[in-house]
């Protein structure tokens, strides 16, 4: 199946095709998910937060305890004076702040991403006279050597006129395409962003905060409660590694590896939602058999009532009664009818 999206030409393999299915099947299911866990919503999407700081943090090169994170986000007034550390765990605070507290109007365009950029750096003295504006002097991606000296990875777009003319381009395109399935446009835009790198400092930090707000915007309604931060820096080699390979070639370059692996980053993440959740849920409201039924059905999506039975050693009469019950109280989805029926 081939696609054209932006300016890449895009052939949809199999495992591509299946993860889109996968990824877009979640929602399906997660109104009855949603519903189950109303009370845990609040906790969920906290933690996610200390999660996702800690995460940019440890990117960044730091590494903060979940109580230390959790003692600023109650008590800290964020300086200028403050350590490094102290002031890009303030700007990105107050850069998700920023769009949070304006999420139902928000609009990703070139103001409101400029003023997203000023935000994130609003603390780092350095980054004072770049602040809130596109680069003045050229990034190109290099990694420094052993023995010191530098090798360029790629070359990004250039400063002025070129980065201005490019990101015009991307988000015109983006909001323009009405084909391009919406998880994919996402993915294409991310992966742009990454490759103009429109501002002196705070792309990479930026890319995740432009996640969540496309995501958003993309009535993906479970994304506030995991963080995408987390799932990047548990693949951070990987994720390097394919943005450099495939940066390398521009501008004739096979985006697919990047998009196969971001779409893997989000079904990872919707499976530890599913799993957080139906953990908690089957842990305080039922019986010991349920329990166990419950977590057959969560290690095997899709599985029939016959294989349920023989897994659990519970007879398969017991088994139909038990499944019925789990189904009304919406612990579990039915899918099929008869012989097709399946459980997940």
């Amino acid at each position: 199946m081939d696609l054209t999206a932006f300016k890449f030409n895009l052939e949809l393999d199999m495992e591509l095709i299946r993860q889109l299915i996968v990824f877009e099947r979640f929602d399906a299911i997660w109104s009855n998910l949603e519903k189950r866990s109303m009370n845990q919503l609040s906790v969920l999407r906290s933690k996610a937060t200390t999660l996702s700081l800690g995460a940019v943090l440890r990117l960044e090169g730091f590494d903060w305890s979940e109580a230390r994170i959790e003692s600023f986000l109650m008590n800290y007034n964020f300086r200028k004076e403050d350590s490094a550390d102290v002031r890009i765990f303030g700007g990105y605070v107050h850069a998700e702040s920023y769009f949070l507290e304006n999420s139902l109007n928000f609009e990703l365009n070139e103001p409101s991403l400029k003023d997203l950029q000023k935000n994130l750096l609003q603390f780092s003295p350095k980054d004072d006279w770049h602040c809130g504006d596109y680069k003045r002097i050229n990034n190109n991606l290099e990694i420094v050597l052993p023995d010191g000296s530098k090798e360029l990875v790629f070359r990004a777009t250039e400063p002025g006129i070129h980065t201005i003319e490019a990101m015009k381009q991307l988000f015109d395109w983006y909001y323009a395409d009405q084909n391009t399935i919406g998880i994919l446009k996402i993915a294409i835009f991310i992966y742009e962003f990454l490759c103009i790198r429109p501002f002196q400092d705070g792309n990479g930090r930026l890319s995740y905060l432009i996640v969540k707000i496309l995501m958003m915007q993309n009535n993906y309604s479970w994304f506030p409660y995991l963080s995408f931060e987390k799932e990047i820096e548990q693949n951070r080699q990987e994720y390097f590694t394919i943005l450099k390979d495939t940066q390398k070639h521009r501008p004739a370059e096979n985006i697919i590896g990047w998009l196969k692996f971001f779409m893997s980053c989000m079904i990872n993440l919707q499976d530890n939602l599913k799993g957080n959740i139906l953990t908690k849920t089957i842990t305080t409201n039922l019986s010991v058999k349920e329990k166990k039924v419950c977590t057959i059905i969560k290690d095997n999506p899709g599985i029939c009532s016959s294989e349920i039975s023989k897994i659990s050693g519970i007879p398969l009469p017991s088994i139909k009664k038990m499944l019925k019950k789990l189904v009304m109280q919406k612990f579990i989805s039915k899918e099929g009818i008869g012989k097709a029926t399946n459980y997940c």
